[in-house]
């Protein structure tokens, strides 16, 4: 991994089976010498299933020596689902970014930026290992009792039942590790 660059996967944990997840825009950043890109190697829109990539995001730089604040990557989605009382759509984002670049190094947290849209966003952050690939993030989403839910994690273990137990109020997750956005449909 280069010094001014990072790459991390985003990870589709949990999607109810009557509902669809599709990326439908990438809003990448080029300013002065720093810049993004997403890759996942298929045509916009797609959709994700469960337990699939999102995208793989990329935060670098032209000078290894840049500092101060880098570049972010950011994707729009659609979460559309079929309930008994219907169909629904959410529209939403999600942002990658870090924490200010030190000189000769990489930032020491990345920062994930997420919600539906017209939401106040929500932020969680990791630890950036030095000179190897981030794990990856993972997020999900859950319906439940006309409510929709927005989780992401830095911790592979998001799972359906942590995602019912936010919908249904039980929250025993460390929150610093844990975040999430309901939503009454």
């Amino acid at each position: 991994m280069a010094v001014g660059t990072i790459n991390e996967d985003m990870i589709l944990k949990s999607l109810p089976s009557n509902s669809t997840f599709t990326v439908v825009e990438f809003i990448l950043e080029k300013r002065g010498k720093w810049y993004s890109w997403i890759d996942r190697g298929k045509k916009l829109p797609y959709n994700v299933s469960e337990g699939e990539l999102v995208a793989i995001t990329n935060l670098s730089t032209t000078n290894v020596v840049a500092t101060g604040s880098g570049a972010s990557a950011a994707l729009k989605f659609k979460v559309s689902c079929s309930t008994l009382e219907g169909s629904i759509e959410k529209m939403g984002y999600i942002k990658v970014s870090s924490t200010d670049w030190p000189l000769l190094g990489r930032p020491d947290y990345s920062l994930l930026i997420f919600g539906f849209d017209g939401d106040i966003p929500t932020d969680i952050r990791k630890k950036i290992p030095y000179l190897m690939r981030p794990d990856p993030w993972h997020v999900g989403i859950g319906i439940q009792d006309h409510k929709i839910a927005l989780v992401a994690s830095a911790n592979a273990s998001l799972s359906t039942t942590v995602i019912s137990n936010i919908l249904g109020g039980i929250v025993t997750a460390h929150t610093e590790a844990l975040k999430w956005v309901v939503k009454a449909l």
